[in-house]
């Protein structure tokens, strides 16, 4: 008698556990907490200088999204050259990298890229539209970024109102990576010059491409007494702040147009020149919402002016986002959401923002600066992965990388 007691208590227990195991999905299911299929994933991060606004996406990427997303990353320090490009990828992949996002963005890039590709990482870029030679390379995703045509226009509209009071100006046109690889500086040097050229009826004795692309300080042939300088490079590179300041020095020059976001090495030149020769030197800039940014939006410089006059404003958390989601959707079994519908990869636009003054500044000066206001939250993220989101389409995705305006963020925010 006990043992058949002993066989049915044992009977009723295993349907029990087998009843139970039945009701509930385990915790780590796509279906029921929209965890990833596979995971942890190590990602590489190329930047092509280090300033504020680079240590800022890495902060984004490594306490914010990584820990949402089970990933780690792994980030170099300012490349500039191919050797240090290659060195870096190869580096990464040997630390088990399966994945690069490029902020470096100059010509050894497409190199960077196919070795990317050879080794079996994915990569994608915050480039401009992407060369022939990435097509049809299995690991390579395509590129991210602002329409580079536009962006020259955006910092000929901000530069405009610095320009058209009448007055005789002299200017420096900042120029980072025109003269190489970096189409969107090269276009708003470009547009830049032929602003100028227009405004002020100057006849250059070269066109304009080919100024634009000055692998030297250069001092531009306007036809006029009308002083324009490009000054080409990066803050990494030998003697470029220098360089810079003995430019300034010469008193002749009384505006600054930086296409680049690395202004902030610059503004100790500018300042120590206002104040040796009592003159205002405006400047036009390249940021992203942060706190250098809100400092010299905020802080007057020696002659009451503020430091900074006008900004197209790269959200730049935001951009690394969008770069994030491109390479999660590849890792996690979606390689093909960037690419257009015949499978060919591409360049999704993100748009930038334009800011002229400080009032207009503070407006948006929070968004995109902390968890509370980032562009793309980790809900907004899941929202364009597809192990989060299965309806997502390639054009649902192009979408959302698009919607990114200050505008579009302070709605989702409630701003």
């Amino acid at each position: 008698m006990k043992k058949i007691i002993s066989i049915l208590l044992a009977s009723v227990l295993s349907l029990a556990l087998l009843a139970g195991c039945g009701s509930k999905q385990p915790a780590s299911s796509p279906a029921s907490s929209g965890a990833p299929k596979t995971g942890p994933f190590k990602i590489a991060v190329a930047f092509g200088a280090i300033s504020t606004t680079e240590t800022a996406m890495q902060d984004y990427l490594q306490k914010y999204v990584g820990p949402a997303f089970n990933c780690s990353f792994i980030f170099s320090e300012a490349i500039n050259s191919a050797d240090k490009a290659l060195a870096f990828v190869e580096n990464a992949g040997a630390s088990g990298a399966k994945a690069l996002i490029s902020f470096y963005t100059d010509a050894p890039q497409e190199q960077m890229f196919l070795k990317a590709n050879e080794m079996g990482m994915y990569c994608v870029s915050n480039a401009q539209t992407p060369p022939q030679s990435w097509q049809n390379q299995k690991y390579i995703l395509g590129t991210i970024g602002s329409n580079n045509k536009l962006v020259g226009e955006a910092f000929a509209s901000i530069s405009k109102p610095l320009l058209n009071d009448g007055q005789k100006h002299n200017v420096v046109i900042v120029s980072g990576g025109a003269s190489g690889a970096s189409l969107q500086h090269q276009q708003s040097t470009i547009a830049l010059l032929e602003m100028l050229q227009n405004m002020y009826s100057l006849k250059y004795d070269k066109d304009i491409t080919t100024i634009a692309k000055s692998t030297a300080v250069t001092n531009v042939n306007t036809g006029t007494d009308m002083k324009i300088a490009i000054y080409p490079g990066f803050a990494n590179q030998q003697n470029y702040v220098q360089g810079f300041s003995s430019l300034l020095q010469t008193g002749e020059y009384d505006t600054v147009i930086c296409v680049y976001a690395g202004y902030t090495n610059l503004t100790a030149a500018i300042d120590q020149v206002e104040k040796t020769y009592k003159k205002n030197i405006r400047l036009a800039v390249l940021g992203m919402p942060g706190p250098d940014l809100d400092t010299f939006f905020k802080t007057k410089d020696s002659t009451g002016d503020t430091v900074i006059n006008s900004a197209i404003v790269k959200p730049a958390n935001s951009v690394a986002g969008a770069l994030f989601a491109e390479v999660y959707n590849a890792l996690t079994g979606n390689p093909d959401l960037g690419k257009t519908a015949d499978g060919k990869i591409q360049q999704l636009l993100f748009p930038m923002w334009t800011i002229s003054g400080a009032a207009e500044y503070a407006k948006i000066a929070t968004i995109d600066t902390s968890e509370k206001t980032y562009g793309l939250t980790i809900d907004d993220l899941k929202k364009m992965i597809k192990v989060y989101t299965p309806s997502l389409t390639n054009e649902q995705f192009a979408k959302l990388v698009l919607e990114n305006t200050a505008q579009d963020i302070m709605k989702r925010r409630g701003m």
